[in-house]
């Protein structure tokens, strides 16, 4: 426990102090207003294919995408990837292999950098894959979940600034949870 406790004050220490994301037209001011583009279908045996081939996940290969895509629309917008990495926050699930999902949030969060500086994809997608490693080796999920609950049962003054400056870390969530496989329904009403 001590152990363990150690572990999620040297993150919390490490989160704290890493830097605000950088500046990009990805970041801005939150709103109701939103966008939303879709690309051609991707066969899941296709990322599956390469996954196996390049020895990584097939989380990886489409984390590593999606961040080689960001690179390209930044290029396009003017901005200097070179070098260049964002931040996603990333949920993480805390429950047991095997253990049924009830209710509640047992999940984490970690700041995983998208190499969205890197053109080689394969570059692209072993940077990504080092990164979840060493992300899945951490105590930052679990840090995360502990914080938020703290939180959750504390002053109002401390929770904007606490929230603020964990916003600040990253520019997008980014998740590959899977929606409900059947229709779900609130008060008898079929959700859409």
């Amino acid at each position: 426990a001590a152990r363990q406790g150690l572990g999620i004050a040297t993150e919390l220490a490490r989160v704290a102090l890493m830097p605000d994301d950088p500046p990009t037209p990805l970041r801005g001011r939150l709103s109701t207003h939103k966008r939303v583009a879709w690309s051609a279908p991707l066969p899941l045996q296709v990322a599956g294919t390469a996954a196996h081939t390049l020895g990584c996940t097939i989380n990886d290969v489409l984390t590593a995408a999606v961040a080689g895509a960001f690179g390209t629309y930044l290029r396009a917008t003017g901005v200097d990837v070179g070098g260049l990495a964002i931040r996603a926050a990333v949920p993480v699930n805390l429950r047991a292999a095997g253990e049924p999902s009830g209710m509640g949030n047992e999940f984490g969060l970690v700041f995983l950098p998208l190499p969205v500086g890197i053109g080689n994809p394969f570059e692209r997608v072993y940077a990504v894959h080092a990164q979840m490693q060493a992300l899945r080796q951490s105590q930052q999920p679990l840090m995360s979940i502990v914080l938020l609950a703290i939180l959750g049962i504390g002053p109002r003054t401390v929770q904007q600034p606490a929230i603020d400056l964990l916003s600040n870390k990253a520019t997008l969530v980014m998740s590959n949870v899977p929606g409900p496989r059947t229709a779900l329904r609130l008060c008898g009403v079929e959700l859409e």
